[in-house]
């Protein structure tokens, strides 16, 4: 089956999927040759036996199994999702032993990545949709990534690069894209399960591993190497740092999503996506309403240690980088791991209801510092999370003075082109993060109001008072 077949059978599985999960005279024997399109898996753990039954898993079998995650995902008939649950679960827990057929053809992601993704964001939906499978589900989920991130330690290079790292890399874009209304104690259980991701010697034993699979001439490493490559084409190297930014990412999202869902008691935030959950959170103070228990307090302490951490590492690479006249390798992911980081420490100090000086000194630090490419997500980043302190910390209202001295302040960044289609300026983009600003703060209100209307050009802002709403346009 060559490439463009490929796609043409998971669409038309996916179609397939989709059809049966609304239509309400699916039949019971539409639902079992979906089914039986999948392979069939021991129905437990039984040691050794299992270990025996391990399944090669084809272009056409990952897509069946996609197809069926996606139907029970979608269906609306719990008797559906209640046979099909355990199978789906069953497949979860063979994720570390199943082999993948070898196959370069894929034009975005890799089979193991393509499983991993689908399966995962079709049990999380299926958690959201069904409410009382909720916990079953979700232990399950952080079960199979503990057990996904032991097997990097395994010593087999091909495994890794080319069935771990990407079923990770699935399994991460599954939690930062869910739609499901996170707890706290969610975040807490999948810090627990990526601590050993994020240890050290787990990272450099991964790059280690990486680097010497493309810099091998062996023909067992010819496989791998050119697997890397395909990742590497298409712009999202697969390496120690991406697991970085992936845990961070899924982190952050985690966290924003569960302020806004426990400020909200319908079902709205299921719908909404993150960019949605994001936008919402920057524009109003954030009501934590549960209190967190010590053992969130603690992973969250620490995922804002590790944040500011990497940002500081970073930052002093980048640094050495541009002083050498050099740019970084993308598999470094310099720019986002530093960009997210300063959302995951923000949003971490809203929970933790601290503020400190290190926090700020590196926000301040990052407006000013103006970078050498077009690419701004780090200074994006920190206004957002300049406009997090000041909506949330009444100490932090000297905040609202940095996002006016930075669009104050003669600067070449403001000369930087989009490069990025439908994205907007960083000028627009701080003088939007200031109007929120004011509109909950009210903090120097008229200053802060003639320095927007002499910098917009044509922009409308809506800001409030204590009776109501206004807008400002000035053309």
């Amino acid at each position: 089956m060559d490439s463009l077949e490929f796609d043409l059978h998971g669409l038309v599985l996916d179609q397939l999927a989709d059809t049966l999960s609304i239509d309400s005279g699916t039949t019971n024997d539409e639902v079992s040759r979906l089914i039986k399109r999948c392979p069939e898996l021991l129905d437990d753990d039984n040691g050794g036996e299992k270990e025996k039954h391990v399944i090669l898993m084809t272009k056409t079998l990952t897509q069946n199994v996609s197809a069926l995650a996606s139907f029970t995902a979608n269906t609306k008939c719990e008797t559906y999702a209640n046979e099909i649950l355990p199978i789906l679960l069953n497949y979860l827990r063979y994720l570390p032993i199943f082999s993948f057929e070898q196959d370069l053809t894929w034009r975005e992601f890799s089979l193991p990545d393509q499983l991993s993704d689908k399966l995962i964001s079709g049990l999380l939906k299926i958690a959201t949709n069904f409410s009382q499978k909720r916990d079953k589900i979700f232990k399950d989920v952080c079960a199979s990534l503990g057990k996904l991130a032991d097997q990097l330690r395994c010593g087999n290079a091909e495994y890794i690069c080319t069935v771990i790292l990407p079923l990770l890399k699935g399994f991460f874009r599954a939690f930062q894209t869910s739609h499901l209304p996170w707890h706290c104690n969610d975040f807490e259980s999948v810090a627990h399960q990526t601590q050993s991701l994020v240890n050290n010697d787990c990272l450099q034993e991964v790059g280690q591993i990486i680097d010497t699979v493309i810099q091998s001439l062996e023909p067992q490493h010819y496989y791998a190497k050119k697997f890397l490559s395909r990742y590497q084409h298409r712009g999202s190297p697969l390496s120690s740092n991406g697991i970085i930014l992936d845990i961070a990412t899924m982190m952050r999202n985690m966290l924003a999503r569960a302020i806004i869902a426990s400020n909200h008691y319908d079902d709205s935030v299921t719908s909404m996506t993150f960019k949605e959950i994001w936008e919402m959170l920057v524009k109003s103070k954030a009501n934590i309403h549960i209190a967190v228990t010590d053992y969130v307090r603690k992973a969250l302490r620490k995922i804002y240690v590790m944040s500011l951490q990497y940002f500081t590492e970073l930052t002093g690479l980048l640094d050495n980088l541009v002083a050498q006249g050099n740019d970084y390798p993308s598999s470094l992911y310099v720019r986002e791991i530093m960009a997210t980081s300063l959302d995951l420490a923000a949003i971490a100090s809203i929970y933790l209801h601290e503020v400190d000086d290190v926090l700020i000194s590196k926000l301040t630090a990052s407006l000013f510092n103006v970078p050498q490419t077009p690419d701004v997500k780090v200074q994006k980043s920190a206004l957002d999370a300049t406009t997090l302190l000041a909506l949330n910390f009444p100490e932090a209202m000297n905040m609202i003075q940095t996002i006016r001295r930075f669009l104050t302040t003669p600067s070449t960044i403001f000369e930087l082109a989009v490069t990025v289609e439908k994205d907007i300026s960083i000028l627009d983009y701080a003088i939007i993060r200031l109007a929120y600003c004011l509109k909950v703060c009210h903090h120097n209100f008229a200053l802060s109001l003639f320095i927007i209307m002499n910098l917009l050009d044509s922009h409308t802002i809506v800001l409030g008072n204590e009776s109501g709403y206004f807008s400002i346009r000035y053309l």
